[in-house]
C-alpha cells in the first residue's frame, strides 16, 4: 500500500497552466506471486484542481486510480470524466520513486 501526497503543474489543452494538490491512496497486489518487484494497484486521487477557466479557484476532485509497477518505478494512470462539450480524460504519467 502507498499513501503519497504530490502537487503537479501542467499544460492543459487548452496549453494554459493547471495545478493539483492532493493526496493519492493506492492498494498494491504481487503480479507474480511471491515477485516483490512486479506489482499492480488500484486507489484514488483525492486532490485540489486549479484551472485558468475558473479563475484557478481550488476545486476538490476525487478521481480513480490504476496503477502498474516494476521495483520504484510505476505507470499510474486516472479516468477524467467529461461532459457536453468537454471530452473525457485518460491521464497516465509514470512515476520514479527515490
Amino acid at each position: 500500500n502507498r499513501r503519497e501526497v504530490f502537487g503537479i503543474v501542467f499544460e492543459d489543452s487548452a496549453a494554459r497552466l493547471q495545478y493539483n494538490i492532493g493526496y493519492i491512496h493506492i492498494w498494491n497486489w504481487r503480479l507474480l506471486g511471491d515477485n516483490p518487484n512486479l506489482t499492480v494497484g488500484a486507489g484514488y486521487m483525492l486532490f485540489l484542481m486549479g484551472r485558468w477557466d475558473w479563475n484557478y479557484a481550488p476545486i476538490p476532485i476525487v478521481l480513480p486510480l490504476l496503477s502498474i509497477g516494476l521495483a520504484r518505478i510505476s505507470i499510474e494512470s486516472t479516468f477524467v470524466p467529461g461532459s457536453e462539450g468537454l471530452g473525457a480524460v485518460i491521464f497516465t504519467w509514470i512515476q520514479i520513486r527515490l
